[in-house]
């Protein structure tokens, strides 16, 4: 089973982005913001990272950066899910979800990162 870690403030977001996750097979991890989701990351390796931009304590842009910057988890896929596009802005990310996202956007992300061979 693949493991995908979610970031983000938002409690509402957290669980929709669960709730589709776990419908495509994957386990699901949760941190509420980059410090936490900086540990969770070094610590269980995850297949796919989905990131907020905007959080408390650090910065999503700070959180990739810190990731990317990190050997041992410098090949983890990140897509950011924002209400802002930031592909412009030198965030380090491999992909972006702009909010409110289209589901069939959001499919094609999970099937480019996480193929459903490799699911399960």
């Amino acid at each position: 089973m693949k493991k995908v870690l979610v970031v983000d403030d938002e409690l509402y977001m957290l669980n929709l982005l669960t709730v589709l996750l776990e419908e495509q097979g994957c386990k699901v991890m949760r941190a509420y913001n980059g410090r936490e989701a900086i540990n969770a990351a070094r610590a269980d390796k995850p297949d796919l990272i989905f990131t907020d931009m905007m959080m408390p304590l650090m910065s999503g842009e700070e959180f990739c950066t810190a990731l990317k910057a990190d050997p041992s988890t410098s090949d983890i896929p990140i897509i950011v899910v924002s209400a802002l596009d930031w592909r412009d802005a030198g965030c380090p990310a491999d992909a972006f979800l702009t909010k409110p996202f289209d589901l069939d956007e959001f499919e094609e992300l999970i099937d480019k990162y996480l193929p459903k061979n490799q699911v399960n």
